[in-house]
């Protein structure tokens, strides 16, 4: 009689398995992530479930049951909202699949946190002339789809711009106003620009510094002024011209 003995290995799998985790590699704050997870279900006729679970710092955790019907491929798109206020550059989202207690899947996603805008350039002018317009212009790109209402200010004090609001892609941002009339201002003004959001947080800021300039016309003016004061042979009769003259120059000066 002969008798054998064979002996094999038999490798038992998952009945259910996370096949695909598709996610965007960075993130705004205050910005929805949305993940996409794909699980099969191998068993031809039973119907299987798994607890999802998204959690980590700088996100509102997500603890969710997906249903897989029997011998089906099924997605489903978790909705990961992020805080406002995140001090890092990047965030961890943990992901755990478990099924009766017991995890079938765990891993770990990097997700880099940007800025929704980027300055590409900023062009102020380093000196003007006294009543002279000057023109800030700031380029500006939108990462995000949706357009951004802002508001300009220089040295805290709003100013309109030639847009209402950041749309989608590169913008140009162009504010007209005027540093000094003062006849008498010589000085370099500091400028702080910052662009804020509806909730008022900051986008950016930055510091400029403009020297104020005499302009030539004003110089004219004075050195006529001057030359008629100092003219000690001027006839009486022309003292009134003189008067007139001061009077005018001081009008053009202050205006």
């Amino acid at each position: 009689k002969n008798i054998f003995n064979i002996q094999f290995t038999i490798f038992i799998n998952q009945s259910i398995e996370v096949l695909l985790i598709s996610h965007k590699y960075e993130v705004f704050e205050n910005d929805t992530l949305p993940i996409t997870m794909s699980f099969i279900n191998y068993l031809s006729d039973i119907e299987q479930s798994v607890k999802v679970e998204l959690f980590g710092l700088y996100i509102e955790n997500i603890v969710e049951n997906v249903d897989i019907a029997a011998n089906t491929i099924s997605s489903k798109t978790f909705y990961v909202q992020v805080n406002n206020t995140i001090h890092t550059n990047s965030i961890i989202i943990n992901i755990n699949v478990s099924r009766a207690g017991e995890s079938i899947y765990f891993s770990e996603k990097e997700i880099s946190v940007i800025q929704p805008i980027e300055i590409k350039n900023i062009s102020f002018p380093s000196s003007v002339y006294q009543g002279q317009r000057a023109f800030l212009i700031i380029k500006i790109i939108n990462y995000r789809e949706v357009p951004l209402n802002f508001t300009l200010y220089i040295n805290n004090i709003p100013f309109p711009t030639n847009l209402d609001q950041i749309g989608y892609g590169e913008n140009e941002i162009i504010v007209d106003f005027t540093p000094s009339i003062n006849p008498f201002d010589f000085e370099t003004k500091e400028y702080v620009i910052s662009i804020k959001d509806d909730s008022g947080k900051v986008l950016i800021i930055e510091t400029f510094q403009t020297e104020i300039r005499l302009s030539s016309f004003r110089i004219s003016l004075l050195i006529i002024f001057v030359k008629l004061k100092t003219n000690n042979e001027l006839k009486s009769n022309k003292i009134n011209k003189i008067d007139f003259l001061f009077k005018f120059i001081i009008i053009a000066l202050f205006f």
